[in-house]
């Protein structure tokens, strides 16, 4: 747990992006009763497409790390991630 609040500390001081950023301001409306990672996980695929074009081959080695196919489409296996573990099952 140590390890894991010091990561968490290391990202808020690099900048956490537009996925927590959207987060954030998505959870602010009280009407939609959502958890903030609920939110983070359904902002996610949408960011990572948005972000494709810009990011070189990170999102290629976060899928070979993943131990993903080369043909992946990595938004699309998180979307099957929300979908599966029931994230949008309100």
């Amino acid at each position: 747990m140590m390890m894991a609040a010091t990561e968490g500390a290391m990202a808020f001081t690099k900048g956490l992006g537009a996925v927590h950023s959207m987060s954030h301001a998505c959870g602010a409306n009280q009407e939609l009763r959502l958890h903030h990672g609920t939110l983070n996980g359904v902002i996610l695929p949408t960011i990572i497409r948005f972000n494709k074009s810009h990011v070189g081959d990170k999102y290629e080695r976060i899928s070979r790390s993943m131990g993903l196919p080369e043909s992946s489409d990595l938004a699309e296996v998180v979307e099957n991630l929300n979908n599966q573990i029931g994230c949008l099952e309100i």
